[in-house]
C-alpha cells in the first residue's frame, strides 16, 4: 500500500516531511543498518502511526527509493533548464562526482548504490526501482544531448539515445567506483575520457 491512513483515523503528522526523513536516515545508513527506532526517532512517530501508514520497513524502504529517484531526476531536469548550454550542464553533472568526496562535506553516494548489498533480499522490487530510475536519468540526458545538438556543443550525426545510454551508465559506474574509495584523479580521468563520447 502506498502511504495513507490504514485505519481511517486522521493523522497528527505530514507523511510527506516524515518520508524525507526516512530518505536522509536509509540514504545515510542503508536498509540493513536502519532500525525501526532509528526511523520512529527521525520521521517523529509512533509504533502504532508508523505501521498504520507505511506499513513495514521494507514498503517504507520502496516508498523512499521512489521519492529519492523523483527528486534527484527533477533536480537533473531543473538544473538541465536553467544551465547556459546543455553541454556546461553535462559535463558539471559529472564533474560534481570529483569534488567534496569526503563526509564531512556531505558528499554520499546514491541511495540505491548505498544499499547495493542489501538488494537481493528485495531484489524484484528494487530492481524495478532501479529500472525506473536509469529510464528517468537516460530521458534528461537524451534532452540534453539533443538540445546540445542543436547548440552546435554535440555533432549532430551523433545518436541521442545511444549517448543517453552511455552517460546514464557511466554516471552509474562512477557512483560505483567513487563507493569503492577511488581517487580524485582516478574518477577525473574517468569523466574526461566519459565526455570526450561527446565529441565529434
Amino acid at each position: 500500500m502506498t502511504a495513507h491512513t490504514r485505519m481511517g483515523r486522521p493523522r497528527e503528522f505530514d507523511p510527506e516531511d516524515a518520508l524525507d526523513a526516512a530518505v536522509e536516515v536509509f540514504w545515510t545508513q542503508g536498509f540493513d543498518a536502519t532500525s525501526l527506532r532509528d526511523l520512529l526517532g527521525a520521521m517523529e512517530l509512533s509504533k502504532s502511526s508508523f505501521y498504520q501508514t507505511y506499513g513495514s520497513k521494507g514498503e517504507l524502504y520502496l516508498q523512499c527509493i521512489d521519492r529519492y529517484r523523483n527528486r534527484v531526476a527533477d533536480r537533473m531536469r531543473q538544473d538541465l533548464e536553467r544551465a547556459a548550454s546543455a553541454r556546461a550542464f553535462i559535463e558539471d553533472v559529472f564533474r560534481a562526482l570529483t569534488r567534496n568526496l569526503d563526509a564531512e562535506n556531505g558528499r554520499r553516494p546514491c541511495l540505491v548504490m548505498n544499499d547495493s548489498g542489501d538488494v537481493e533480499r528485495r531484489e524484484a522490487a528494487v530492481t524495478r526501482r532501479m529500472q525506473r530510475g536509469a529510464e528517468q536519468f537516460e530521458a534528461v540526458f537524451r534532452a540534453a544531448v539533443e538540445r546540445a545538438q542543436r547548440e552546435g556543443d554535440v555533432p549532430p550525426e551523433k545518436d541521442p539515445d545511444a549517448l543517453a545510454r552511455y552517460l546514464m551508465s557511466s554516471r552509474s559506474g562512477l557512483l560505483a567506483v567513487r563507493k569503492a574509495g577511488a581517487s580524485t584523479a582516478t574518477l577525473r580521468d574517468i569523466v574526461e575520457v566519459t565526455l570526450s563520447a561527446l565529441d565529434a
